[in-house]
């Protein structure tokens, strides 16, 4: 090992001349965003059959590759927007979830929507975003943060592509769903498949496509 002395050093000392004989190496380590599932959202739906193991209110974001179950949020999801006045509810179309590193099959992540009524939220839309935890967030559709733009936040599990996806009428209008992870790295160098970094439950999911409250609200059919 060669040091390089930076201070009290005896004025004897030779200094060679490589640099690289002195220095020693750099690096930087950063956070990287590392998407493990790039997925295309089929349908929005419940369980076929109800499972002991999730919520009776659990929604199923049925994926071509996956199906994301949300477990927490899920009721919010539902009643929400059935409350809301259809006409001035826009939805952002992409989903993102984090799965945090080694945590089996889980996920969280945001529903982001713009809400803009002409007089601004009345006193009971106010009470109704405050009981389901709805939060502002700077993701407005347009060129600047909006006012009018909301998250509401979400969580629950992934689970291996439902038995009857083939079956499922697609929506009309395209939804993506991406999950990602946060790592530490110096150089990323994969060895496996990124997908195979989530363990799934061993569990076939199938789903029933049924009128939810927010399919005709524009979720399903945003222009």
């Amino acid at each position: 090992m060669s040091l390089l002395c930076l201070t009290g050093c005896s004025p004897n000392s030779k200094v060679g001349g490589n640099v690289s004989d002195l220095v020693s190496p750099q690096y930087r380590y950063d956070y990287e965003r590392v998407t493990l599932i790039e997925d295309n959202v089929v349908a929005f739906g419940k369980l076929a059959q109800p499972s002991s193991d999730l919520p009776s209110d659990a929604v199923v974001v049925a994926g071509e590759k996956y199906s994301y179950v949300i477990t927490e949020g899920a009721m919010a999801f539902q009643s929400l927007f059935s409350q809301l006045d259809p006409k001035y509810i826009r939805f952002h179309h992409d989903l993102s979830f984090y799965h945090p590193y080694g945590i089996n099959n889980q996920f969280s992540g945001t529903i982001r929507f713009d809400y803009a009524p002409p007089s601004g939220l009345s006193a009971q839309e106010q009470v109704l975003f405050k009981s389901y935890g709805v939060a502002p967030c700077a993701c407005g559709t347009g060129s600047k943060s909006s006012a009018n733009s909301f998250e509401l936040k979400l969580s629950g599990l992934i689970y291996p592509v439902a038995n009857n996806i083939k079956r499922l009428q697609p929506l009309s209008k395209a939804y993506k769903v991406s999950v990602y992870q946060t790592e530490k790295v110096k150089k990323r160098l994969p060895d496996t498949p990124l997908a195979e970094k989530i363990a799934l439950f061993p569990i076939a999911l199938a789903v029933d496509v049924i009128a939810l409250p927010f399919q005709g609200l524009g979720i399903v059919y945003q222009p």
